[in-house]
C-alpha cells in the first residue's frame, strides 16, 4: 500500500508545525504593527471568532463530547454482527458532530465488518467540524440540515448495497497496514496552555452570551478577552503535533482527555473561522467587492459550487463555507447542498487505505447532495 505524505512518520510534521507557527506569529505581530486599516481587521476579526463562534463552539463540544464521555456507549461495537442495522448505525456516527465516526466506519469497512452502503451512508451524513459552527450559531438549522444528511444517507446507504453488496471495493490489507491509519502521536494531557484557555474561556462564554442578547460590553474588556481568547486557540492549534494544518482527523481509538479533545477541536474551527472573517472583510474593506451581490450572481449555480467544494478533502473548507450561510452571503439550499457532500477529514484515511473506494463514496455523496440541494433551491432558497 502506498503510504500517503498525511500518514508520514511525526517526526517529519516539524515543517507542519514550524508553519503553523510561523503563521501565528505574523498575524498577531500583523495586528499590532500593521498600518491601522490592516491591524483593525485582524484586531476585530480574532475578536469576533472568539466571542461570537469559539466560545459557543466550546459549549457545544463540552455537551456532545461529554455525553459521549459519561454515557460510554459504543455504537460502533453496537452495529457489528447486525447486517440489516448497519447503514443506520453508520448514518448515526456520521451525523455526529466531527469526523471520528465516519473515521471509525472506515477502519471498520477496510477490517471487513461493515458494508460499502454504510461507508457511503456515514459519509453522506458527515458534515465534519463545520456542524460544531452551525450548532453553535443556528441550532435549528443545524437541526433540520443534520436530519436530512441523515436520511439522505440511509436511504442512499441501502441503495448502494442493493446495487453492489457488502462487499464492493473493500481492499485486502494487513492488520498492520490498517494500523498505519493510527500512528498519530497524540498528547493526552492537558498542557498549561489548555488551562489558560479554560481560564480564558469563562470571561469569555459569559461576555459571548450577553453579546448574543445584545447586551452592551465594556469594549475595552471585549478586546482583552477577545485577543486572549484567539491566542490561547491559535498557540492550541499550533500544539497539535502530528496534525495537518488543514485537517482535524482523529483515530477511533483516541485516549485524550475530554478537557483537551474539547479545546483542541474548539482550536481547530476557531482557525478556520478567523481565516474566513479575515478573508471577508479584507475583501470588502480593501477590495471593495461587494461578497453577496457576487455569490448571489452565480445564482442558480451555487448548490452545485457548494458541492464541489464538499469534494475537497478536509473540514477547512467547509467550515469557510458554513461561516459564509451564517453571515448571510449564500442560501440554505448550498449549506445543504455542501453538508451532504462534504466528507470532513474523514476523506483523508480514506484516500490512504481505499483510495478506490473513497473516490467512488465522493462521487456517490455527490448524487444526493445535488438532488436534495436544488429540491432546498427551488423551494426554499
Amino acid at each position: 500500500m502506498k503510504k500517503n505524505a498525511i500518514y508520514k512518520n511525526n517526526n517529519n510534521y516539524a515543517y507542519d508545525d514550524l508553519i503553523k507557527a510561523g503563521l501565528v506569529f505574523i498575524a498577531f505581530m500583523a495586528a499590532f504593527l500593521a498600518p491601522d486599516k490592516y491591524a483593525t481587521i485582524l484586531k476585530d476579526s480574532f475578536v469576533s471568532a472568539y466571542l461570537s463562534v469559539s466560545v459557543f463552539v466550546a459549549a457545544t463540544l463540552f455537551l456532545i463530547y461529554g455525553a459521549g464521555f459519561f454515557l460510554k456507549f459504543d455504537i460502533a461495537k453496537f452495529g457489528q454482527g447486525r447486517p440489516k442495522a448497519q447503514v443506520i448505525m453508520a448514518t448515526v456516527l456520521g451525523a455526529l458532530p466531527g469526523c471520528g465516526g465516519a473515521i471509525i466506519v472506515l477502519t471498520q469497512f477496510v477490517k471487513g465488518q461493515i458494508s460499502f452502503g454504510s461507508v457511503i451512508a456515514v459519509l453522506v451524513a458527515t458534515m465534519g467540524d463545520a456542524a460544531f459552527l452551525l450548532i453553535a450559531s443556528e441550532p435549528k438549522t443545524a437541526a433540520l440540515v443534520l436530519s436530512v444528511s441523515a436520511l439522505a444517507g440511509i436511504v442512499t446507504g441501502y441503495i448502494v448495497d442493493a446495487m453492489h453488496g457488502p462487499d464492493f471495493l473493500r481492499p485486502i490489507l494487513s492488520q498492520k497496514e490498517i494500523g498505519k491509519t493510527h500512528q498519530f502521536k497524540i498528547e493526552k494531557k492537558v498542557t498549561w496552555m489548555h488551562m489558560a484557555a479554560l481560564v480564558v474561556m469563562v470571561p469569555g462564554v459569559v461576555l459571548g452570551g450577553l453579546m448574543a442578547f445584545q447586551y452592551e460590553v465594556p469594549e475595552k474588556l471585549e478586546v482583552i478577552v477577545g485577543i486572549c481568547g484567539a491566542f490561547t486557540m491559535l498557540a492550541i492549534w499550533v500544539m497539535l503535533k502530528g496534525k495537518s494544518p488543514v485537517s482535524n482527523y482523529t483515530s477511533a481509538n483516541d485516549k485524550r482527555s475530554f478537557v483537551k479533545h474539547c479545546l483542541d477541536d474548539t482550536a481547530f474551527v476557531s482557525v478556520w473561522v478567523v481565516v474566513a472573517f479575515v478573508l471577508f472583510e479584507f475583501c470588502v474593506q480593501v477590495l471593495g467587492l461587494d461578497l453577496k451581490s457576487l455569490l448571489a450572481a452565480a445564482g442558480v449555480f451555487l448548490p452545485l459550487m457548494a458541492v464541489l467544494v464538499g469534494f475537497i478533502p478536509g473540514c477547512g473548507p467547509q467550515i469557510i463555507v458554513t461561516t459564509l450561510y451564517i453571515n448571510g452571503l449564500i442560501p440554505l439550499s448550498a449549506q445543504v447542498a455542501n453538508a451532504i457532500s462534504n466528507d470532513g477529514d474523514a476523506l483523508f484515511p480514506a484516500i490512504a487505505i481505499a483510495p478506490k473506494a473513497a473516490i467512488f463514496a465522493t462521487l456517490y455523496s455527490g448524487l444526493p447532495a445535488v438532488l436534495i440541494g436544488y429540491v432546498f433551491y427551488f423551494t426554499v432558497g
